[in-house]
């Protein structure tokens, strides 16, 4: 529970957040999956100068704190249309970007959105091992040599994996 809003996220994922968003001076969060909206509005209460956005494709479940925000899009995150509008978010930003992929299909997520990142920019998938599968992990690490795992064990044993896309130049 994060500001009186439950969320699928564990203490330790929810700190692992703050320690990427420091290190890397995240100045975009997007979340792939609202679901409650916990995360999202811990995300708006403690980095109020980062732009947050958060899209779920059914606002049913939506905690009466962040029905409304302008933060929180009602959106199919695998239709062409969002595809669009989060890669324009992605381009417009002034810093790093940190994309959490936390919706229906984690795996299809990351395939989608990781060419839209820049150098720097941060792709965490969520639910390891269970959605953020291990073969997803090595195919990453055997064929996206623009990637970078964080913190690689430490991640995985939190139930989370991320990494850092980087220029091979």
């Amino acid at each position: 529970m994060l500001n009186g809003i439950p969320t699928a996220q564990l203490e330790e994922q929810i700190n692992m957040f703050h320690r990427l968003i420091d290190k890397y001076q995240v100045k975009t969060f997007i979340e792939l999956g609202t679901f409650i909206g916990g995360l999202a509005y811990e995300m708006i209460l403690k980095y109020p100068e980062m732009t947050v956005y958060s899209f779920d494709v059914d606002g049913s479940h939506l905690h009466q704190k962040v029905i409304g925000l302008p933060q929180i899009h009602i959106r199919d995150v695998f239709q062409e249309d969002t595809v669009n509008f989060i890669s324009n978010i992605i381009n417009s930003s002034n810093g790093t970007v940190l994309l959490f992929c936390d919706n229906g299909n984690k795996v299809k997520e990351f395939y989608l959105y990781y060419p839209l990142l820049r150098c720097g920019d941060l792709i965490q998938v969520h639910d390891y091992p269970a959605e953020a599968t291990p073969e997803l992990v090595q195919d990453v690490s055997e064929n996206y040599f623009d990637l970078e795992p964080i913190d690689l064990d430490y991640y995985l044993e939190n139930g989370t994996v991320c990494w850092r896309k980087i220029s091979l130049n």
